[in-house]
């Protein structure tokens, strides 16, 4: 399985109580999550597959270290 295969969540796309924003990074994008909904609960994703930090080490940085 392809951790970064958006393929994978398909069936989380109905779900009402999941929000999927592109970019972690993209802080309107965030912040248009916030207001829009009454938020609970927050839970960010980031790049956890390790052949991909090591292909491309500026995205994980990125997505890691500046979005969370």
């Amino acid at each position: 399985m392809d951790a970064g295969n958006p393929e994978n969540l398909m069936e989380c796309k109905s779900m009402t109580n999941i929000v999927f924003n592109n970019d972690i990074c993209h802080e309107t994008g965030i912040d248009s999550v916030f207001e829009k909904l009454d938020i609970q609960e927050v839970r960010f994703t980031a790049e956890s597959c390790v052949d991909n930090s090591v292909k491309d080490p500026k995205t994980f940085i990125e997505t890691n270290v500046v979005g969370a």
